[in-house]
């Protein structure tokens, strides 16, 4: 299956450090799109770990769930740091 794109957050585009580490599966990297004054925090994801039967299943299994919420909230926190956020 193709690549889909995770959203963690909006943030100032102004505001926004440098993106580092890694997004939410470990595979792909932070990055930021930027429209005018807002940047959507995004990374890529495999649609299939998203969508359709794979992630209905692991959205009822704690051990594939708990550290993709723990990524999610960490990089929204970091971000918290330069900037408001408005988390996704």
């Amino acid at each position: 299956m193709s690549d889909a794109v995770y959203l963690y957050c909006f943030a100032s585009a102004r505001l926004l450090p440098p993106l580092e580490g890694p997004g939410i599966g470990d595979e792909q990297p932070l990055a930021g799109f930027i429209h005018r004054e807002v940047a959507a925090v995004v990374s890529r994801v495999s649609a299939g770990e998203f969508c359709g039967p794979e992630a209905e299943a692991g959205l009822c299994d704690p051990v594939w769930l708990v550290p993709r919420v723990c990524r999610h909230q960490e990089v929204i926190s970091r971000l918290m740091g330069f900037s408001p956020v408005m988390p996704a």
